[in-house]
């Protein structure tokens, strides 16, 4: 069984803007829809959508 984290970093990548910094806290999954983390569900609400 895989951790919610290990899940969430698998299937998303952080967000980038227009000078390729990251926007901490967006990422964007491999069906192109970007979330944001929540701070207080740490990466259960990530993992949630796959």
């Amino acid at each position: 069984m895989f951790s919610n984290k290990q899940l969430a970093l698998f299937y998303f990548k952080p967000v980038l803007d227009d000078q390729d910094e990251v926007i901490v806290g967006y990422y964007r999954c491999r069906c192109s829809l970007v979330r944001q983390q929540a701070s207080r569900t740490r990466w259960s609400n990530l993992a949630q959508h796959v």
